[in-house]
C-alpha cells in the first residue's frame, strides 16, 4: 500500500510502500522497517482485506488460538487435554477450540516427543 512515511525516514522521498504487520496490528515501512503512525484503522483493514501483510516465515506447527487469553499459542497435549505452552494462566483453563483430528495428532507428536 503507498503511503506518507514518518519525516524520519531516510530510505524514502515521502511516499513508501508500506505492508501490515499481523501480530501487531502496525503499518510497516518496506524500505526502512520503522512503524508508520500515521495509518489509520480503515487502510489497515484495507491492508488486511488485500493480504498486503507482512509473512511470518518463523511459523511453528500446532498454533491455535486460545479463546481464554486470545493469542496464538503453541499447543501440546498434557494431562488429557489439549493447552497452550504459553498460555497467560498456566495451562489450567485453555480453551482451544479445533478438530478431534487435529487433537489426535498433537497428542501423537507430545507422545513421541515424550519416548525420547
Amino acid at each position: 500500500m503507498l503511503v506518507r512515511c514518518n519525516l524520519k525516514c531516510k530510505m524514502s522521498d515521502g511516499m513508501t510502500d508500506a505492508s501490515l504487520d499481523l501480530e501487531t496490528n502496525d503499518a510497516i515501512c518496506n524500505k526502512c522497517g520503522e512503524t508508520i503512525d500515521s495509518v489509520s484503522s480503515y487502510l489497515k483493514t484495507t491492508m488486511r482485506q488485500n493480504k498486503d501483510v507482512i509473512r511470518s516465515d518463523g511459523r511453528k506447527a500446532f498454533v491455535f488460538k486460545c479463546k481464554t487469553c486470545d493469542k496464538h499459542v503453541e499447543s501440546l497435549f498434557l494431562n488429557g487435554r489439549l493447552v497452550g505452552k504459553a498460555c497467560d494462566d498456566g495451562q489450567k483453563n485453555c480453551m482451544i477450540d479445533v478438530t478431534s483430528h487435529m487433537v489426535r495428532a498433537v497428542q501423537e507428536l507430545s507422545e513421541d516427543e515424550s519416548s525420547k
